[in-house]
């Protein structure tokens, strides 16, 4: 690989993306500060963006001209994304931002925030062009959990760690109708797809449905025995499904809040819940290490439990969904048939439980990735491992395909990302190498480099040129310097014949290789070298 010069911040990097069609860097950091870089060689664009604390997160406009921050200093901040100069004031709370977004058409922006202190927790309304506030503060008596706005962006939606939702007046800051009152926090909230109705759910055990145009209670409270985890409304809009640490998955009539058939159980919390797309079926996954089907009509199970003897991290069903693929902290991943939840060959095995797992576009194959440091590939016909472990030395953090599935890139707590080939799990070049565990990475849209970023530098890797005959890199080494090396070390410059000679070899094999290259706007020789040393061949 050949890394870019490294983007270097004085504290650890909490995020980064490509911006301005790709050609910078947009990184935000523990040091306090938001930064943009020049993609091509790492300089710096422009002045530090700064806060007075850690940057929480960060956002862009939509045409990129704009970058939105928040921050445990209480502030949010717009800047120019050109020079990184603020606009307008900072955006005050009296505790921490834990999150922001623009309205449609970016002329203003919604934020909340903690409390963690005395005060309680607001969310606030502002002016983007100058980031004065609208209307007065949006205030709960504890930290505000989450926002969202009405699709006409006239109303806000909050709900709490006071154990409370509201809707406020976007004008004004003003309240709509009266507090949405649960016993303990607010978990999540949703509107309904006409807007009239709010569905809430808590670490109260319930999940409550409100009118929205004065926040009155719908029906009685869908009561679980522990905290809900999350909920969701069928695409109809007149069931609601809810799961719950107290081990159940429920079904409730919309209208009314009355169940629908029995409670579907697990041993211990449900992790996760989705519906299949004609909504007949529930799919569940849980800590008491079964992953479940459910019928829609009565709640009743469909299928044995697919069992792993650790909890299951995660499932997903395939396209058609005749599969189930489970992951689990028992080392394995799993394949199961969605008629009756028999299993599909053997465990996939990895040494630690496995973080993560996907399925390519064709669902030929299952990529996981583990604790044990490795990714492996697998079959989905049977289960059999397909090439060997791609290794690291620690955990594998995360892991992707690029778009033709041809190669793999992953990271991990080791301190590198590396690059790997589908066809047999071999490597594809030298590891990408940092000194701290990698905390993400991604791919540019032409997949020519790799951004990785890592304790507190970012860095940008050229991997455009790395499916050019790597037997030839000495030969251009060659051409380029006009030198040569001897088996001992010793360089002497090439005279001019011996040069053109090599240049001539070198410029059929670039000729050759522009063929198959996959990378032409990255392709050195096609960019720079071609039209200087071939200007009768452009």
């Amino acid at each position: 690989m050949f890394p870019q010069r490294p983007i270097k911040l004085e504290d650890s990097v909490s995020g980064a993306l490509l911006i301005q069609d790709e050609s910078q860097i947009l990184t935000w950091s523990a040091d306090s500060t938001a930064r943009l870089w020049n993609a091509y060689d790492g300089s710096s664009i422009g002045q530090p963006m700064k806060h007075e604390k850690y940057i929480l997160g960060a956002l862009l406009t939509k045409n990129e001209s704009q970058i939105l921050t928040w921050s445990a200093d209480s502030t949010a901040r717009l800047w120019n994304a050109y020079d990184g100069s603020s606009i307008g004031q900072p955006m005050k709370h009296e505790k921490y931002i834990l999150g922001a977004l623009l309205t449609k058409n970016e002329s203003q922006i919604l934020t909340w925030s903690a409390d963690w202190g005395e005060k309680g927790g607001s969310a606030r309304l502002w002016n983007a062009s100058d980031g004065s506030p609208i209307g007065e503060p949006m205030e709960h008596e504890k930290s505000v959990n989450g926002a969202l706005l009405t699709k006409d962006e006239s109303r806000i939606l909050t709900w709490s760690y006071d154990g409370t939702a509201r809707l406020w007046n976007a004008s004004d800051g003003s309240p709509v109708g009266e507090p949405m009152k649960h016993g303990d926090s607010v978990r999540g909230a949703l509107l309904t797809e006409d807007e009239s109705r709010i569905l809430t759910w808590s670490d109260d055990g319930t999940a409550r449905l409100w009118n929205a145009s004065d926040g009155s209670p719908v029906g009685k409270p869908m009561k679980h025995e522990d905290r809900l985890l999350g909920a969701l409304l069928t695409e109809d809009k007149s069931r609601i499904l809810t799961w719950s640490d107290d081990g159940t998955t429920r079904l409730w009539n919309a209208t009314d809040d009355s169940p629908i058939g029995e409670p579907m159980k697990h041993g211990k919390s449900v992790r996760g819940a989705l519906l299949t797309k004609d909504e007949s079926r529930i799919l569940t996954w849980s800590d008491d290490g079964t992953a479940r089907l459910w019928s829609v009509s009565d709640g009743s199970p469909i299928g044995e439990p697919m069992k792993h003897e650790g909890s299951v991290r995660g499932a997903l069903l395939t396209k058609d969904e005749s599969w189930i693929l489970t992951w689990s902290n028992d080392r394995t991943a799993r394949l199961w048939n969605t008629s009756d939840s028999s299993p599909i060959g053997e465990p996939m095995k990895h040494e630690e439980s496995v973080r993560g797992a996907l399925l390519t576009q064709d669902e030929s194959r299952i990529l996981t990735w583990s604790d044990d440091g490795t990714a492996r590939l697998w079959s989905t016909s049977d289960s059999s491992p397909i090439g060997e472990p791609m290794k690291h030395e620690e955990s594998v953090r995360g892991a992707l395909l690029t778009q033709d599935e041809s190669r793999i890139l992953t990271w991990s707590d080791d301190g590198t990302a590396r690059l790997w080939s589908t066809s047999d799990s071999s490597p594809i070049g030298e590891p990408i190498k940092h000194e701290k565990s990698v905390r993400g990475a991604l791919l540019m849209k032409d997949e020519s480099q790799i951004l990785t970023w890592s304790g507190n530098e970012a860095r940008l890797w050229n991997i455009a040129d790395y499916d050019f005959p790597q037997e030839h890199l000495p030969l251009l080494v060659e051409v380029c310097t006009g030198t040569l090396m001897d088996d001992y070390g010793n360089i002497r410059c090439l005279t001019q014949k011996e040069w053109e000679t090599r240049r001539a070899k070198y410029i059929r094999i670039c000729e050759d290789h522009l063929k198959t290259c996959k990378y032409k706007s990255a392709n050195i020789y096609l960019n720079q070298q071609k039209p200087y040393w071939n200007p009768d061949k452009q």
